[in-house]
Order: C-alpha cells, then sequence, then structure tokens
C-alpha cells in the first residue's frame, strides 16, 4: 500500500469521508490550487471536487482565497489532525453522555413494567453463550448456588469457574459443588483452598451422573445431558418451578450420597 493511501485510510479513521481524505491529502501537496487543479490531480470529477471542498472548509482543513480564479489551501497536515482527533473527542463525548441517559432510561423503563408470571426454557447452543448465561444468573442469585459437574470437562476452564465461585461468595452465595471424577483424580489444590470459606462446601462422586445442573436460589437451571464437554454443547435453561424442583431433589439426593 502507498504512503497516501495509508494516510487516507488514517484521515477516514478520524471521521472524514474516502473523498474528502483523498482532496485533502491532495491539496496539502499542492499547498495552493484551483478546484480545476485538484480534480485533474485527484482524478475526481469538479463537481465532486466542490462538494468536498465546502465540507473541508466547514471542518477547519481548507481556507478559500479569494483570487481569479479561486484558489484554496489546505491547512498543514501538522495542525489539520489535532483539529480532527478533537473534533472526534467531542463527539465520543456527546455520543457517550447520550448513551448513558438512554441506558438510565430504558433501564427505568424496563424496572416500571409489570412483571408477567411465566416459566420459560431457552435453548443456550454453546460454549460462550453457556458462560454468559451462568454469570447473568450468578449476578441475579442471592443465596444458594449448587453445581454437579465433570472434573476432566471443566477443568481446561478452571480458572475462570474458580473467580466465579469466588465473585460469588464474596456476594455471600452459598456454594455447594459435587464433582464427578475417576478413580485416581484429584482435586487441584487452589480448589480445596476454597473450603477455608464458609460459604464452599465439595463433595465427589465416583458414580458418573447422567447430567450436568446448575441451579441458583433453587429458581433457575441451567442444565446438559452431555458428559464428556458440556459446556461446548448446547443447554437447557429453565425457570420452570416444577423441573427446578426435580432436580433439585436429584441434586439433594446425590450430595448425601457423595464423599
Amino acid at each position: 500500500m502507498v504512503p497516501q493511501e495509508e494516510d487516507a485510510q488514517i484521515l477516514t479513521r478520524l471521521g472524514l469521508t474516502v473523498l474528502q481524505a483523498e482532496v485533502y491529502l491532495t491539496l496539502t501537496n499542492l499547498e495552493k490550487a484551483t478546484i480545476r487543479t485538484i480534480s485533474t490531480t485527484a482524478g475526481i470529477d469538479r463537481a465532486n471536487v466542490y462538494r468536498v471542498i465546502s465540507k473541508l472548509q466547514e471542518l477547519g482543513l481548507v481556507e478559500k482565497i479569494i483570487t481569479n480564479p479561486t484558489v484554496f489551501k489546505a491547512i498543514p497536515i501538522h495542525e489539520g489532525i489535532p483539529m480532527l482527533l478533537e473534533r472526534q473527542a467531542k463527539e465520543y463525548k456527546e455520543i457517550e453522555a447520550k448513551t448513558r441517559e438512554m441506558l438510565k432510561r430504558r433501564t427505568r423503563n424496563d424496572e416500571e413494567k409489570p412483571s408477567e408470571e411465566g416459566y420459560e426454557f431457552a435453548l443456550i447452543p454453546d460454549e460462550k453463550a453457556t458462560i454468559r448465561k451462568l454469570i447473568e444468573m450468578g449476578n441475579r442469585s442471592k443465596r444458594s448456588y449448587d453445581f454437579i459437574f465433570f472434573w476432566k470437562a471443566t477443568l481446561p476452564l478452571i480458572d475462570g469457574t474458580l473467580f466465579f465461585f469466588k465473585r460469588l461468595m464474596e456476594r455471600g452465595i452459598h456454594i455447594r459443588i459435587l464433582v464427578y471424577m475417576d478413580e485416581g483424580e484429584k482435586l487441584l489444590k487452589k480448589v480445596l483452598d476454597l473450603k477455608r470459606n464458609n460459604a464452599f462446601e465439595a463433595r465427589c462422586t465416583f458414580a458418573s451422573p447422567p447430567i450436568t445442573i446448575s441451579l441458583f436460589d433453587s429458581k433457575e437451571t441451567l442444565f446438559n445431558t452431555a458428559s464428556f464437554n458440556p459446556a461446548g454443547t448446547p443447554s437447557l435453561w429453565s425457570n420452570n418451578p416444577v423441573l427446578i424442583a426435580i432436580l433439585q431433589n436429584y441434586f439433594e439426593q446425590k450430595w448425601q450420597e457423595a464423599k
């Protein structure tokens, strides 16, 4: 890519259109020029040059010199770039302020909407969506998190999982994890260290559970029937109280049987 094209790309990222960038760069190379000269040099038809020059004047990047014929002069690039940066920064602050106001307004509207008593099921398609859903559920939880999982499947995600556990415990959420492990497998020390916190309990089972379950406050669940890689396969989320009661009872039974 030639320098002129690279410079034009930079200017477009600073808010100019492609034509504006090309005309401005052409004029900075020529220092002063008529519309006709700019058009010929840049290879842009005169009508477009007239239109673009007018906009560049509004932006303060081009000056009009009253002569016959009219000549235009570009503001030096070392002065023009800071002007564009300042303009872009100002626009960013304005859109940031408007965005914050929109979020406040939308949040207020959502809070004022009457709640609808309804129980749902939702298919969570992949690993990223599953992790995002678990974080979302964790943020809503207020008292408990029960989790049945396969040690081999969770091991590659262990650091993120431990961070998730710690964030929940910082908010006073009581965690119980039930881990399926093959004979000879052991939990990592950094997992066992969590047991120093009274809000964390861990038990293991050597009987492979048919399902991976996350239960929050006995109000929401995310479960998966894949044993090898649950996080990488679709999961089902639900707030259906009948289903949650069944899964919670299953968890309690397995919890009592586990070591």
